[in-house]
């Protein structure tokens, strides 16, 4: 059997009209897939918390001689007072972890809003009409 024009061109205008609806649908999924990462990489910042948090520097308690106990140019009769002083150790500290966390975070929910305006965009334009 021989095609007729009408029926080649009533294919061309189903292919043209599905098109669009094929494009919306792999935008979709691309929004999706987008949104998918931003859970997966969330869940390896949540696991990588603890080991950051452990790396935290913390003060040392080093005790030292009062020097408001006495003369240290005489020989106390009693025991000097002990006093602890705070010797931070090298390291980082808990507010560079927080601000670096806090940051991952934003950027995480930054790419989770942008996966759904492209997914919404891909169901847009799956509901135009050819």
């Amino acid at each position: 059997m021989t095609s007729t024009s009408d029926e080649k061109e009533t294919g061309r205008q189903a292919i043209a009209g599905d098109t669009p609806r094929l494009v919306g649908l792999v935008v979709f999924l691309g929004g999706i897939a987008m949104i998918v990462m931003v859970f997966v990489w969330a869940y390896a910042l949540y696991s990588s918390v603890g080991d950051e948090l452990n790396q935290v520097a913390i003060s040392q308690a080093i005790p030292t001689t009062n020097p408001a106990a006495g003369d240290s140019n005489q020989p106390p009769s009693a025991p000097a007072e002990q006093v602890t002083v705070a010797a931070p150790t090298s390291g980082t500290s808990l507010a560079d972890v927080a601000a670096v966390f806090a940051l991952k975070l934003l950027f995480l929910a930054l790419m989770a809003w942008a996966g759904g305006l492209v997914a919404t965009k891909g169901v847009a334009m799956t509901r135009q009409s050819p």
